[in-house]
């Protein structure tokens, strides 16, 4: 907290003097003159040039006039943001320090997580394996027995002894009725098999959250769309400044260059 009671520097006195006179009228009236001011001839043409130069020689004098009582509040404010500055920067690198030590630590429990989570799928994984192997195998073990009776039965009925076949025939039913059984068990028992979920022991503290935050990186700046690059205006505008119409083949087909009249004042009248 900011110790409220401590001695404060005054860092500027302020006097804000009214202009003389009413230059906002002023300024309103010469607005509308030059408005309503027409250019026909040569004449004309002058007596608005010179009437320019006076109002750009008023507009500075004005602009000079509010500098001289901006320029300290300026000043303290520049000083103020300094003093600021210095303790918040040092907030703010010290949280960035933490935030990454945060961070490494959450991700190096998610990896252990990843790890452990892993261990145990791989785990239940050869388990179910292991019970369905057993019920595949029941299975093939049960076809050869019956497959043998079956075989035996016909063998049977085939010498004349139809006691014997039926004997035979049921006891392969009654050996695949069981095996029937005994996999629909293993089979219910290999789908039981689930892995229970690792829990991260990272944690989090009133007030924080962790979220994710998209962050991009440039890979190749030709292949971005061109609705996302920004022309450099500025870049643009000293070259074009510098070299005029010359800058065209320099800049690009993009763009159109216009040599325009402007009018610049000399000296005041």
């Amino acid at each position: 907290m900011i110790d409220e009671t401590t001695a404060t520097k005054n860092l500027v006195s302020l006097t804000v003097p009214v202009p003389a006179g009413d230059e906002e009228s002023k300024a309103l009236t010469a607005e509308q003159w030059a408005t309503e001011f027409t250019i026909e001839n040569a004449q004309d043409s002058i007596k608005a040039q010179e009437a320019r130069s006076r109002l750009n020689t008023k507009a500075k004098t004005l602009t000079e006039a509010r500098l001289a009582q901006t320029r300290p509040i300026d000043a303290a404010k520049a000083t103020i943001m300094a003093w600021w500055n210095k303790p918040i920067q040092a907030y703010e690198r010290a949280r960035v320090i933490l935030d990454k030590k945060i961070l490494a630590y959450d991700a190096e429990q998610e990896r252990i997580r990843r790890e452990a989570q892993a261990k145990l799928d791989a785990q239940a994984a050869a388990e179910r394996k292991k019970i369905e192997d057993a019920a595949a195998e029941t299975a093939r073990k049960a076809q050869e027995q019956a497959d043998a009776k079956r075989k035996a039965a016909a063998e049977a009925e085939a010498a004349g002894n139809t006691t014997e076949a039926a004997k035979l025939a049921a006891a392969a039913a009654r050996i695949e009725e069981k095996a029937d059984a005994k996999v629909e068990n293993l089979q219910q028992r290999a789908a039981s098999v689930v892995t229970a979920t690792v829990v991260s022991e990272s944690t989090k503290a009133a007030g924080s959250s962790f979220r994710e935050v998209p962050e991009f990186e440039i890979l190749d700046a030709t292949k971005i769309n061109p609705a996302f690059m920004t022309p450099d205006l500025v870049k643009i505008g000293k070259l074009v400044k510098s070299l005029g119409k010359d800058a065209g083949p320099l800049i690009g087909e993009g763009i159109k260059i216009e040599m325009k009249k402007a009018l610049a004042t000399r000296k005041a009248f």
